[in-house]
């Protein structure tokens, strides 16, 4: 239903920020990780729209929606997350559709909706990034099996139309495509030599690195100094010729690209140094033959110690410890413990004092299923999940009564 892909919003003078009511009875201010929001001034009476400046590749936006209609205005959803609709620079009122708070003329607000990948449309029109996009076939425009949409003339990347007989995917990924005369990034022309340009990366969608006869580069921006001849992809994100390890295009310092190797989360090593924070930093005193990462990215450890987020825990015993978690969907949720020979461990390896570690193992945790909301419009996207909420009642033959 369509009342379920829009946010109603409902100004109240006494009110700001705004709350946003998912359904009829039904308020809640929601936090999301989008970046755009529609707002009341109570003290000028006016909507106005807001985008952060931390969205990546954006300028913070701050403008009064002129003219809309208040009690007709809806904002689009976007994506659901943690249960919660966050709002699209899209809305509507009964007269117009907005994009950033602009009027986008000439679309019929009835019909505007959200299809996927950016795209919106009305029942005659394509949208995307806020322009009508004038080449595009309403009644034909669908998506391809190549996740691509396309219609009965072209198919589309980003807002670059590209016709249909001449359209070349280049590599697994969406990014780079090209006709008869030119290659695209996301839909821009870009400066290489057609004839050589090929994807480097080496599997599934991961197309950033890219080459021709003049140089390598990475989301289409040149690496200097990269080695053509001996380039090669290693992971997503990482690359590495014979004289250096490069992360996002970045050379990494004092990498040694015949010993490098990527550990779990944001660590990776060579046969000297362990680096962190994917590559950008260093850490000191870390033997790295020994240096090994758990699954649950806090927590390292070397012959000489443990660390907890790069520090290092003192008191426990290395070669004994281990460490596991409770299981289940949300990470955030998940119960973090460890043991060694002497002692039990709390998430940030402080000492449990009272537990033996010889009663406590994987078997003390056990997941429960969360509950799905019953509230169709905010979990209609989201998977049901096993989530731990609680610890189990103590096994009969634990000794110790600590509580944890």
């Amino acid at each position: 239903m369509r009342d379920l892909n829009r946010i109603h919003l409902v100004f109240l003078a006494a009110f700001a920020p705004l709350c946003i009511l998912m359904m009829p009875q039904r308020a809640a201010c929601l936090t999301c990780r989008a970046h755009d929001s529609y707002t009341m001034d109570s003290a000028r009476g006016q909507l106005i729209y807001k985008r952060s400046e931390i969205q990546r590749h954006s300028e913070a936006v701050e403008r009064a929606v002129e003219g809309a209609d208040i009690a007709s205005f809806e904002v689009l959803q976007e994506y659901i997350a943690h249960w919660a609709a966050c709002t699209s620079p899209y809305a509507t009122d009964k007269s117009h559709v907005y994009y950033q708070g602009e009027v986008i003329e000439g679309l019929e607000p009835g019909s505007f909706r959200k299809m996927s990948k950016g795209y919106y449309r009305d029942n005659e029109h394509i949208v995307f990034g806020g322009e009508v996009l004038d080449n595009a076939d309403a009644e034909t425009f669908e998506m391809s099996e190549g996740a691509l949409y396309r219609d009965k003339n072209f198919v589309y990347v980003y807002r670059r139309a590209i016709v249909r007989s001449e359209f070349q995917r280049l590599g697994e990924g969406q990014n780079y495509v090209r006709d008869k005369t030119t290659v695209f990034y996301r839909g821009e022309p870009i400066a290489v030599d057609i004839a050589t340009f090929e994807v480097v990366s080496g599997r599934g969608t991961d197309d950033s690195y890219t080459k021709d006869s003049n140089g390598v580069y990475y989301m289409r921006e040149p690496i200097p100094g990269a080695d053509l001849s001996t380039f090669e992809w290693i992971s997503a994100y990482y690359a590495k010729d014979a004289r250096r390890v490069y992360n996002e295009g970045r050379a990494i310092e004092g990498a040694r690209p015949s010993h490098f190797q990527l550990l779990d989360c944001q660590y990776s090593k060579d046969d000297k140094t362990v680096f962190t924070r994917y590559g950008r930093e260093k850490l000191d005193r870390r033997d790295a033959l020994s240096f090994e990462t758990f699954r649950f990215c806090s927590y390292s450890k070397d012959r000489n110690g443990v660390y907890y987020r790069d520090e290092l825990v003192s008191g426990v015993d290395v070669d004994t410890f281990r460490l596991f978690s409770s299981k289940g969907w949300d990470r955030l949720k998940r119960v973090y413990f460890g043991t060694d020979k002497d002692h039990t461990y709390l998430r940030e390896l402080r000492v449990a004092e009272g537990v033996d570690p010889s009663d406590f193992d994987e078997s003390y945790f056990q997941d429960k299923a969360e509950p799905t909301p019953s509230d169709s419009a905010e979990s209609h996207d989201k998977p049901t999940a096993p989530t731990p909420l609680y610890f189990p009642p103590k096994r009969p033959d634990q000794k110790t009564t600590a509580a944890i």
